[in-house]
């Protein structure tokens, strides 16, 4: 089964590159992560890290692939930190990238729900 899941992340990959504002690609694609990581292959995910930075690098604005990558780090178990400091650079490079601010403003929103939900425990 997981030969015929890494064949459909090839041809979603050729897919995407072909349209890369396709929601329903981006969430198939997801669907057969979410797969493979279940059969024990989470090395996938490092990989899919790597295939969203291919992808903004083409289309920076994409937000189907920022929400992508969103979905991937938290699967992936990323600190908030790596996302803050992928953000930063992104932004640094050009100030004026709505999708990377939109992104971080979602990495802040969820580090804040953890800290209060962290205060309220105590």
């Amino acid at each position: 089964m997981g030969t015929a899941l890494w064949g459909e992340l090839q041809l979603l990959e050729g897919a995407i590159a072909k349209n890369a504002k396709a929601y329903c690609l981006w969430m198939h694609r997801l669907w057969v992560i979410d797969r493979l990581v279940e059969l024990g292959d989470t090395e996938v995910l490092g990989k899919e890290l790597m295939l969203c930075t291919k992808f903004l690098k083409l289309d920076e604005r994409n937000f189907h692939c920022w929400g992508y990558r969103l979905a991937i780090s938290g699967r992936a178990k990323m600190s908030y930190a790596d996302g803050l400091t992928f953000t930063t650079e992104k932004v640094n490079a050009n100030f004026s990238k709505h999708s990377a601010w939109h992104y971080r403003a979602n990495l802040v929103g969820l580090i804040r729900s953890l800290i209060s939900l962290f205060l309220g425990l105590f």
